[in-house]
């Protein structure tokens, strides 16, 4: 774009860019010249060219703006996973350590309960001891 608009610029040093019309304001002494100048543009294939760019720039834009909106929704995606694994893995632990605290009341009972077991009750052992006697 700014190529072409420096080789206008070249072949027309007089002309003046109209910001608000967006045109180039030539002295009407050129014109014939600025008439041969777009003869040459168009049998160049340059005109067609811009065209067809012009066409495919609505394609281009939507393409970019749907790409920025999928990377816009590939990040809320991975925000959430990522909140949504962090919350699990409170909910898992806060979990995991009630059942370990549960577990280990049961263990300790179990122990407790086996060691009731192997030692031999005071009764028994009077009786035993009488038994001997």
């Amino acid at each position: 774009m700014i190529a072409r608009r420096d080789a206008f610029k070249r072949s027309f040093p007089s002309a003046l860019w109209g910001p608000e019309s967006r045109r180039w304001v030539i002295p009407l002494e050129q014109a014939e010249r600025l008439n041969q100048w777009i003869r040459l543009v168009e049998r160049s294939g340059l005109l067609e060219e811009i065209r067809a760019i012009e066409r495919r720039l609505p394609e281009a834009q939507e393409a970019q703006a749907l790409s920025a909106e999928l990377d816009q929704l590939r990040d809320e995606i991975r925000d959430s996973l990522e909140e949504t694994i962090k919350k699990d893995q409170r909910f898992y632990r806060k979990h995991l350590k009630a059942e370990m605290t549960a577990l280990k009341r049961d263990f300790a009972q179990l122990r407790a309960a086996r060691q009731a077991q192997d030692e031999p009750s005071p009764a028994a052992c009077l009786c035993a001891s009488n038994a001997n006697e």
